[in-house]
């Protein structure tokens, strides 16, 4: 195994030029980081961010049918996935060193219509890939 050093990726700007994987691995996860940029996502650290946890969630066998979502008014990258009973989970993706805004929180699930059934986490990522979940209630 290689650390694969993305000539574009700042180490202040992205994460993902420090994570130990194979080589195809490193290749998928810049892959990925482009695919949330390209779905609105305005900065290369959410991006990167958002593509962790959406592998995470890959790998997860209690999650099918992840889903890249952006929501554009509120500039707000979010994940969402199905459980094997069809219960649909919405991933908030944040570093760790972020500020968790809860009235931008509130608005995303008001605007997606977020009820009990569909269940709302926040996913808190460190620099050294480790993802704590989070399940949010309403009216925080």
């Amino acid at each position: 195994m290689q650390i694969v050093s993305n000539p574009n990726c700042q180490l202040n700007d992205c994460f993902s030029n420090r994570i130990n994987l194979p080589n195809n691995v490193n290749m998928d996860f810049i892959n990925l980081i482009n695919e949330f940029l390209r779905i609105g996502c305005k900065r290369r650290l959410h991006a990167s961010v958002a593509a962790r946890v959406f592998q995470d969630l890959e790998l997860d066998k209690r999650h099918h049918s992840v889903a890249k979502c952006f929501e554009e008014s509120l500039e707000i990258v979010f994940l969402r996935a199905l459980t094997f009973n069809d219960a649909s989970l919405i991933f908030l993706p944040l570093l760790d060193t972020e500020e968790v805004n809860f009235k931008r929180i509130e608005e995303l699930r008001n605007k997606l219509c977020i009820s009990e059934q569909n269940n709302l986490f926040l996913a808190i990522c460190d620099p050294s890939s480790n993802i704590l979940y989070y399940q949010l209630t309403p009216n925080l």
